[in-house]
């Protein structure tokens, strides 16, 4: 496969979330949020302008926040690889950065964060 040296950003999407190790962590939705780098050939789109040439990033935030939100999660771990295996339903991306934050849950820590990073394939 070919190594993609381009990057597409979206930071801190902002996904309502049913997550947490106790049932009654989970009952209310919470705020976590979401940097994700997707790696995708951007040549095509650079040089025509167009959209139809390069990853959509709103369809994708839409596509996130969904997922998020219809269902609910024990771990980070699991939201962030759910996350990642979202992205890489588009054979456009090469590979996934995904780090889901959960402010405020810890005393004394402003967030815990978990990162992953995973390929197509």
């Amino acid at each position: 496969m070919m190594k993609h040296t381009d990057s597409i950003y979206l930071h801190e999407l902002r996904l309502k979330c049913h997550i947490g190790t106790t049932a009654a962590e989970r009952r209310k939705a919470q705020i976590i949020t979401a940097d994700i780098v997707l790696a995708c050939d951007l040549r095509k789109a650079g040089k025509s302008d167009r959209l139809e040439n390069t990853i959509d990033y709103s369809v994708i935030a839409k596509k996130l926040s969904a997922l998020a939100a219809g269902r609910e999660f024990s771990l980070l771990e699991a939201l962030a690889q759910s996350l990642a295996d979202a992205c890489l339903k588009d054979r456009r991306i090469g590979n996934v950065t995904v780090k889901v934050a959960k402010k405020g849950i810890l005393p004394g820590v402003r967030s815990v964060e978990v990162e992953i990073s995973r390929q197509c394939g």
